[in-house]
């Protein structure tokens, strides 16, 4: 039995030989690529900022070509059996009394297991949310075991499209692994660029040599900027759960970033009927009822049709009742906490002060910006 069955052309085959690669390695990503009858395991090295390119890849000769199919064929497998399933909105409905036990013995707080219920009861119900509680209070990681549940529960293998900052993308990389076992792809290169992105679209988004395309990711993690540069690219694919992480970047209507979202989410939204839409922000009103509108309206663009009627009615509250008829209006769609109320065994916050005097070129620095502002 020869250890690969076949390798292409694009990879050195002789004696074992490898890519060179490029020695600032982070990061490993194991990538299994099928070629008809022949399949190449390949190992993608990830440099600082996920950087790639065509010289960090490299061949993995010591793994079996049968273990690598059989690993290959059970993903195939398990996507044409559920994939009904995912259509059908059929679902077991059963929420949380206690956190089960997540990869890694992570479990979650009591705060967090109602904030998990609430996002699926939100799922169940087919209608798409906002989670808005303070910094702090881990709304990545009920995000992270929501999308872990449809995933494990539910039997949806996906694809779930992970927007984020990309200050974020690192911790959300570390989330998924940490409390997951689901394959995630990070799709950024800051490196490679453009090329780089196509590499990682080539060998980290399909099995090949497939009749029907087959996506080998659960989850797929990308920054604003690279949403609006390759958004024809992926709106290829039927997103199952849309997250958006700081979403008061879609306060603004109208803006690049929403109308590339909305190209994106229409495949998914026709193909399944029900597309969730989960939206995390610590301030979801911080202007103006107008910006809180703008997220409604993204998430539920049927219930929130008209800005100029949500405005009249609540964009100057003067009563009590104003008040309450907004919270009845929100409740199906945001969840707001403060740790005051939910974290109550987090010590008390101590700041401590220290005056420190400028340097000279600080100085120079902070002139400038003051003249140019002024």
């Amino acid at each position: 039995t020869r250890e690969f069955l076949e390798l292409p052309d694009d990879f050195q085959a002789a004696g074992g030989a490898s890519r060179q690669a490029t020695p600032k390695f982070a990061v490993g990503t194991q990538v299994d690529t099928a070629y008809g009858d022949g399949v190449v395991t390949a190992h993608r090295e990830d440099q600082d900022m996920y950087e790639v390119s065509l010289t960090s890849w490299m061949l993995a000769h010591k793994r079996p070509a049968r273990a690598v199919l059989r690993a290959a064929d059970v993903t195939m497998r398990r996507a044409d059996q559920l994939g009904d399933k995912a259509r059908s909105g059929h679902w077991s409905t059963k929420l949380y009394r206690t956190s089960r036990l997540y990869r890694g013995t992570n479990v979650l707080r009591s705060y967090q297991l109602e904030g998990l219920n609430w996002i699926l009861r939100c799922f169940y119900q087919k209608r798409s949310c906002i989670l808005a509680d303070e910094m702090g209070l881990g709304k990545t990681v009920q995000v992270v075991t929501t999308l872990e549940h449809l995933y494990t529960r539910e039997e949806i293998d996906g694809p779930f499209l992970i927007v984020v900052p990309l200050s974020t993308i690192e911790h959300w990389h570390r989330e998924l692994a940490g409390w997951t076992d689901m394959t995630c792809c990070i799709y950024h290169d800051p490196g490679g660029g453009a090329p780089g992105r196509e590499t990682i679209r080539e060998y980290e988004w399909y099995f090949r040599g497939r009749s029907k395309r087959m996506i080998k990711f659960q989850t797929l993690v990308t920054t604003y900027d690279v949403l609006i540069k390759d958004y024809e690219e992926l709106s290829s694919i039927p997103w199952r759960v849309v997250v958006v992480d700081e979403a008061h970047r879609l306060r603004t209507a109208g803006n690049r970033l929403t109308e590339c979202l909305s190209a994106i989410l229409q495949r998914g939204e026709s193909e399944y009927g029900f597309q969730m839409r989960l939206l995390m922000t610590g301030t979801p009103l911080q202007n103006n009822t107008q910006e809180l509108w703008s997220l409604l309206h993204f998430i539920e663009p049927r219930r929130f049709p008209d800005m100029d009627k949500f405005e009249e009615r609540f964009g100057n509250i003067r009563s009590t009742e104003q008040v309450k008829q907004l919270q009845r209006r929100l409740e199906p769609h945001l969840l707001r906490r403060i740790k005051e109320d939910v974290a109550t065994d987090i010590p008390a916050k101590e700041e401590t002060i220290i005056d420190v005097e400028l340097t000279t070129l600080q100085k120079q620095y902070y002139r400038a910006i003051f003249d140019k502002n002024r």
